[in-house]
């Protein structure tokens, strides 16, 4: 399996909510990740910041980052989409 780390701080959820899905699609449901909110500011300068964000308002945003991230992978109905190779058309 694949885990993957993500940081909250210079992430948003759609985005690794895709990719997260599309890595569990690939290795057949052997995907994990890891969520944290980074630890100094070169990381924030990496990201055109000039300092973290306090460490409450970081645990905040993860909090809110991992509950949205839960509803994007919950958002999906696999039987919604049904491929009929066989009849589609070719455009």
């Amino acid at each position: 399996g694949l885990v993957s780390t993500i940081s909250s701080t210079f992430s948003n959820p759609f985005t690794m909510a895709r990719q997260l899905l599309s890595l569990d699609h690939i290795t057949g449901g052997r995907v994990g990740w890891n969520l944290v909110t980074s630890m100094t500011d070169q990381e924030a300068q990496n990201h055109s910041m000039p300092k973290l964000p306090e460490r409450e308002a970081r645990y905040a945003k993860a909090d809110e980052f991992a509950k949205v991230m839960n509803q994007l992978f919950t958002s999906w109905n696999s039987e919604a989409f049904s491929p009929d190779r066989k009849n589609q058309e070719i455009v």
